[in-house]
């Protein structure tokens, strides 16, 4: 295939998921608890059959309901502890229950390892991202929050292609270069700058952040979020996949499109609760 048909089948099923994640981000609600919660769902059912043997992989519309629940959870509550909670329950059921009557240790024991996964790590996505949208400045924070990801994707695909050079982590990625992760956290820094800079012009926040200390903070979730696609990569690298699932042309499984997304999420999510501020705040608006 071409590199201009191997763009364009990446581009296209690209800017659909931008237009589906910025509308849902924008009418918020319960339209955007559903986009999320098909996400999470999603997410779980491409962990178990990545992480299974193909007897087990019927495992996957399990998780997906045990994700789903904990979506709506989140929906009738509201609140975060109560679907954290019913998270942590579902792991531990659910990875008990699969391993029930499997034969060796070493077996079972690879199950209970790798399984909780399956409802944890989409069930904290789905946590964060509801949490992120529902603050103060939500609607501007969630934006600035893909932004800075999406900035640090493309910035790392165009200038990793166009300069080339010494492979970040050759075990883990061998298509990713340290040229790419510098054109990944320069891209960010301009594009969250900017929002963050013009969030209030745009009617998203009280007041326009410092440009500088809002890009600091979009370098900062740049590298949170490389460090995110590298953790997946290391995970299908263990089991011996090329992606996640193939849901996506162009861009694997929901999970490949969604692993930088949903570190940074649930480590901005931490941030906010801890700090009770948004990233926007940090920076001065």
């Amino acid at each position: 295939m071409a590199p201009a048909d191997r763009l364009s089948k990446r581009v296209l099923p690209g800017l659909l998921l931008v237009v589906l994640a910025l509308g849902s981000i924008y009418l918020g609600g319960i339209a955007y608890l559903v986009v999320c919660g098909v996400l999470a769902c999603t997410m779980s059912w491409e962990w178990v059959r990545l992480v299974t043997p193909r007897g087990h992989r019927w495992w996957s519309s399990v998780a997906a309901a045990c994700t789903g629940f904990v979506a709506l959870i989140a929906g009738l509550f509201g609140s975060l502890e109560y679907p954290l909670y019913a998270s942590i329950v579902l792991a531990i059921l659910f990875s008990g229950t699969a391993v029930l009557g499997r034969q060796g240790r070493e077996r079972a024991a690879r199950l209970l390892l790798w399984l909780p996964g399956a409802i944890v790590w989409p069930s904290i996505f789905l946590i964060s991202a509801t949490f992120i949208r529902q603050s103060d400045d939500g609607l501007a924070t969630a934006v600035w929050l893909c932004v800075v990801v999406w900035g640090t994707d493309i910035g790392a695909y165009l200038i990793g292609r166009t300069v080339g050079g010494p492979r970040l982590a050759p075990r883990l990625s061998p298509g990713k270069t340290w040229s790419g992760a510098v054109g990944g956290l320069l891209a960010a820094a301009i594009a969250g700058g900017l929002l963050g800079w013009g969030s209030s012009s745009l009617g998203w926040a009280g007041g326009d952040a410092a440009l500088g200390i809002v890009g600091v903070f979009a370098l900062v979730f740049s590298v949170i979020s490389q460090a995110g696609d590298l953790l997946e990569s290391a995970i299908k690298r263990h089991f011996g996949a090329k992606d996640s699932g193939t849901l996506i042309p162009g861009h694997g499984g929901v999970l490949d499109r969604l692993d930088s997304l949903s570190v940074a999420a649930a480590v901005l999510a931490l941030a906010m609760y801890l700090s009770g501020l948004g990233p926007l705040s940090w920076g001065g608006g």
